[in-house]
């Protein structure tokens, strides 16, 4: 079950997202303004006093033009804690630029304390380099072998029409199914009621 706190962690997570890319990119920017106002003690003879002053008083002005980026990284870092203390993190988006070589790229990344599972599965093992374009086909999903589409999605739905035909127990049954659904209705309900859907 969601934890009924989910936005106070969620706010939680989100600002410290945010102030860190903030610090990160400011820092970087500022070292390099820094070094850039070195020539107002070398080459105009200014004292170590005007540098510093310029060096300084331009940090708020780096800060506030890195406050949109920073809040919009730190917004696509979504955070759901559950009420066993375990985390997981949601992200989607069909908006993929036109030269993707793949065509999709989808992860799972399951991390815990003794161990952990991740699965890239973007990049499968083959890929193919033209002239005009380099792409790396889909040889696990749904290709297309003998004009005939393979690949684990139609070995799902051959596993559950053999389960119908011999009355088979399903690895996942319409219970588990309902569970997973609910979840995201909630996740989408959540968006648009700008608020915490508890289940």
């Amino acid at each position: 079950m969601l934890s009924n706190k989910i936005y106070n962690h969620f706010l939680i997570e989100l600002s410290k997202y945010f102030f860190l890319v903030l610090f990160t990119f400011s820092i970087i920017v500022w070292t390099v303004q820094a070094v850039n106002y070195l020539d107002l003690i070398v080459d105009d003879g200014h004292a170590v006093a005007v540098y510093l002053k310029y060096a300084i008083l331009n940090i708020p002005k780096i800060l506030t033009k890195f406050i949109p980026l920073s809040f919009l990284i730190a917004l696509f870092i979504t955070i759901i804690k559950f009420e066993d203390e375990s985390i997981a993190s949601f992200e989607t988006s069909w908006v993929l630029p036109k030269n993707q070589p793949e065509p999709l790229d989808p992860a799972l990344h399951v991390i815990g304390d003794k161990g952990s599972i991740i699965i890239e599965s973007s990049s499968m093992g083959m890929q193919v380099q033209t002239e005009k374009s380099f792409i790396q086909p889909d040889i696990a999903n749904w290709p297309t072998i003998d004009d005939k589409v393979e690949g684990c999605l139609k070995r799902n739905l051959d596993q559950f029409i053999d389960d119908c035909v011999n009355n088979n127990k399903p690895i996942v049954d319409l219970q588990k199914a309902f569970e997973v659904e609910k979840v995201v209705f909630a996740m989408k309900d959540s968006i648009n009621k700008k608020k915490p859907i508890n289940l």
